[in-house]
């Protein structure tokens, strides 16, 4: 049985940048995806303050901030109707160097996370995902599902479930998603 220790389940944005801290610490790290690549989700991500801290730590803040788009303040339009204009820093507390919102095409900033970040310590599986798990109370006994059709057993000290909003993991240990998922129609301009 193949031991990491740590996996990570989840290649999207979450699960790349937490695989770009461990390898930066030298950690080596198991990252899953059930996707056979990074899923192409041409929209745009919001990124604040702390998450472009970690990006400096990086060293891919001004690669990020090159590709995408800085925001200092937003006008709300309700029913098509202009209701309010505001600063983020009125409403966020900012300092010097990020002092802004950044958005970024979702596409673009997965692809730096994945190009720039990922290295020698870890190690990505394509089109596998986690179909069990157990906490023996030493480690964790993971399996997996790969290409749909072989299973394998590892075993991880920590788990990190990052496969979103309907996260399996998350369901399965009865943790409830406290977020709250949107219908509604975001454009930033």
């Amino acid at each position: 049985m193949k031991h990491y220790p740590v996996v990570i389940i989840g290649a999207g944005t979450s699960g790349l940048t937490a695989a770009c801290l461990l390898e930066k610490y030298k950690i080596p790290y198991l990252l899953v995806e059930q996707s056979e690549q990074l899923v192409a989700e041409p929209r745009p991500v919001l990124i604040h303050k702390h998450t472009l801290q970690i990006y400096e730590r990086l060293g891919i803040s001004q690669e990020a901030i090159t590709s995408g788009h800085i925001y200092h303040k937003m006008g709300l339009y309700i029913n098509g109707k202009r209701t309010n204009d505001f600063s983020f820093s009125e409403i966020l507390p900012f300092d010097e160097p990020f002092d802004f919102i950044l958005s970024i095409n979702k596409d673009d900033n997965d692809n730096l996370l994945n190009l720039r970040c990922l290295g020698k310590y870890g190690k990505t599986l394509w089109h596998t995902k986690v179909v069990g798990f157990h906490d023996n109370g030493d480690e964790i006994i993971a399996t997996l599902k790969i290409d749909n059709d072989k299973t394998e057993t590892i075993t991880c000290n920590y788990l990190l479930a990052a496969d979103g909003a309907k996260s399996k993991v998350r369901d399965s240990l009865g943790i409830s998603f406290s977020g709250d998922m949107s219908d509604d129609i975001f454009i930033m301009a």
